[in-house]
């Protein structure tokens, strides 16, 4: 999820081609069903079938990265300098 979000940050829009690919997830609907899973499955084009989707990064960063804070970061230092 990590390596996602920095992708989100560079980049306007990426297709979800490009994200299966990079994430080496199995399939579109596999990295489709991660993206929807963490509320970051917002695309410019929700009705298109999967190989035409593009996702709007600048949308789908915040959502990202908050489900990277809830569920896969397991300890939070307090009062680290």
């Amino acid at each position: 999820a990590s390596s996602l979000i920095l992708c989100l940050h560079r980049y306007r829009t990426l297709p979800l081609s490009f994200i299966q690919n990079e994430l080496a997830f199995d399939s579109l609907a596999l990295a489709r069903e991660f993206l929807t899973e963490n509320k970051a499955g917002i695309f410019q084009n929700p009705n298109a079938p999967d190989t035409d989707k593009v996702l709007d990064c600048k949308a789908a960063g915040v959502p990202l990265a908050q489900a990277l804070e809830e569920k896969y970061r397991k300890v939070q230092i307090k009062g680290a300098v």
